[in-house]
C-alpha cells in the first residue's frame, strides 16, 4: 500500500506487518527483492533469520538459505543489524554490496556476528539476480500475444508491420530481456524479417 514493490523468487514467503511508524515485512523463507518507496518518517525493515535489514529508500534483494542469510543492494544504502539493537549496526551496504551471514552467527547471542561483504561487479549483480528475469515459453503462441507479452518487459517493443502476422504461431524459450534471441528465433524458423526502428523498437514483416 505505500508504493514499495517486492518480487518473490519461487517458494518464497513472507509476512506483512505496516504500521503508522513502520514498514515491516518477515521473509520466512526463500529470497526476495525489494524497491522500498521513500518515507524518511516511516522506515522499512526486513526481518529474516533473526537479523533485521532496514532501509528508507533503496532496493536489495535478501535470500534465507539453509545456513546463510545473504543480502544484495542494488540502490542506495542499507543497515544490516540485530532486532532493537543498542550497537552499532553489523554492516552498512552501499549499492553494489552483498554480505553474507552465517546462520548460526546470527542467532546465538554474540554482540556483532560478523559478516562476509564482497563489491560485486555489474555481471556478478545480474547472475545473482538473474531469478527475476522471467523466461517466456511459447508453445503454438499466436505472435500477436507473444509480442504483448514480450513488450512488457522489453525496453524496445516490438510490433506487427501487417496485422496477419498476429496469427502466426511460434513455439521456443526465451527470456524476457532478450529481444535478440527472440528476433533471431522468428527470422531463422518462422520466416520473418526484422526491421530495426531505432528508439520505436522493431517492426517485424513477413519475409518477400
Amino acid at each position: 500500500p505505500d508504493g514499495s514493490v517486492v518480487e518473490l523468487r519461487d517458494d518464497a514467503r513472507l509476512n506483512v506487518d505496516f504500521s503508522p511508524t513502520l514498514r515491516r515485512v518477515t521473509l520466512v523463507r526463500g529470497e526476495a527483492h525489494f524497491a522500498v518507496a521513500k518515507n524518511p518518517a516511516r522506515p522499512f525493515v526486513v526481518t529474516a533469520a533473526g537479523m533485521e535489514v532496514r532501509a528508507v529508500g533503496t532496493a536489495f534483494a535478501v535470500q534465507v538459505g539453509s545456513a546463510d542469510l545473504a543480502v544484495l543492494v542494488t540502490e542506495g544504502r542499507v543497515a544490516l543489524e540485530r532486532p532493537s539493537a543498542t550497537a552499532a549496526p553489523i554492516a552498512l551496504l552501499e549499492a553494489g554490496n552483498r554480505a553474507v551471514l552465517r546462520q548460526e552467527s546470527a542467532t546465538r547471542d554474540a554482540v556483532a556476528p560478523a559478516a562476509t561483504i564482497t563489491a560485486l561487479g555489474p555481471v556478478e549483480m545480474e547472475q545473482h539476480l538473474d531469478w527475476r528475469v522471467p523466461r517466456l515459453e511459447f508453445s503454438g503462441t499466436r505472435l500477436g500475444e507473444a509480442v504483448q507479452l514480450f513488450n512488457r518487459y522489453s525496453a524496445r517493443h516490438l510490433s506487427l508491420a501487417d496485422t496477419r502476422l498476429a496469427e502466426l504461431q511460434v513455439s521456443g524459450i526465451v527470456r524476457a530481456d532478450n529481444a535478440d534471441a527472440l528476433l533471431q528465433l522468428l527470422a531463422a524458423n518462422y520466416q520473418v524479417i526484422v526491421r530495426d526502428a531505432g528508439r520505436a523498437g522493431y517492426v517485424l514483416e513477413r519475409k518477400p
